[in-house]
């Protein structure tokens, strides 16, 4: 199967993951949806102004998440978070 890393979505990743085996890993996902890709031809390149806001709090999001594992080796139960802009 061709690997195209524009078309791994996480349900995708995990699908293939799963039919490998049983995936006993904690899974992190952390991402972000951009507003709009630019002119279908064109483009566009760097952050749109929410998501430029939205970084800082997103790292320490990140941040916190590696300390509370690191603390604990556990993060379980899961908690999803949603940043949303």
């Amino acid at each position: 199967m061709a690997m195209n890393p524009h078309g791994m979505d996480p349900v995708r990743v995990l699908t293939l993951a799963a039919s490998i085996g049983t995936i006993s890993a904690q899974v992190f996902i952390v991402g972000c949806e951009p507003n709009d890709f630019g002119d279908e031809l064109e483009g566009r390149m760097g952050l749109s102004s929410p998501v430029q806001a939205a970084v800082e709090e997103a790292s320490n999001m990140v941040e916190d998440l590696i300390e509370r594992f690191l603390a604990t080796k556990t993060l379980r139960p899961v908690q999803l978070q949603i940043l949303e802009r």
